[in-house]
């Protein structure tokens, strides 16, 4: 698969691990390597970050909990609570938080204080390194926390 004639990789299983590595090592040499983090990254010891599942859940088990207990009857439709329920599981985090904002005001941010972490872990100082020793020039990240930065800082190098 490719976007903008860029080759994307991913491990499926065993059968296509050296296809993947050695896809790897030849941008590596090429420099034309972007790594795309996820949360994943910041999961890892130290660190040991949520990942977003783990923060949606208790958002998510709380409201459902919440419908379910509810003396309220809003609908007599037989799978009303269920389709409300299930609505709610497939909400972003963004759109589960701004729910909690408007139902318990700016203090419902609060619950992501757990991402202000810092302590990088080896994964994020092994991209620095790579970017420290030019293997690398840009990292594309859509994580909360700012620990790859922090690893960034930690080696001397601007981001």
């Amino acid at each position: 698969m490719s976007i903008l004639g860029k080759e994307e990789i991913y491990i499926k299983d065993d059968k296509n691990y050296q296809v993947v590595l050695s896809t790897l090592s030849k941008n590596l040499r090429k420099k034309t390597l972007v790594p795309f983090l996820g949360a994943g990254i910041s999961n890892l010891p130290p660190s040991r970050l949520p990942l977003a599942s783990g923060l949606t859940a208790p958002i998510i088990k709380s409201m459902t909990d919440s419908i379910r207990n509810s003396q309220i009857k809003i609908s007599n439709e037989k799978d009303f609570y269920t389709k409300i329920i299930e609505a709610i599981k497939n909400q972003p985090l963004e759109a589960l938080l701004d729910e909690m904002i408007k139902a318990h005001g700016q203090s419902a941010l609060d619950y992501l204080d757990v991402l202000d972490q810092r302590q990088w872990n080896k994964n994020h100082i092994g991209f620095a390194n790579l970017v420290k020793n030019n293997f690398i020039n840009k990292i594309i990240t859509l994580n909360f926390d700012i620990l790859i930065e922090l690893a960034l800082e930690s080696l001397g190098l601007e981001y």
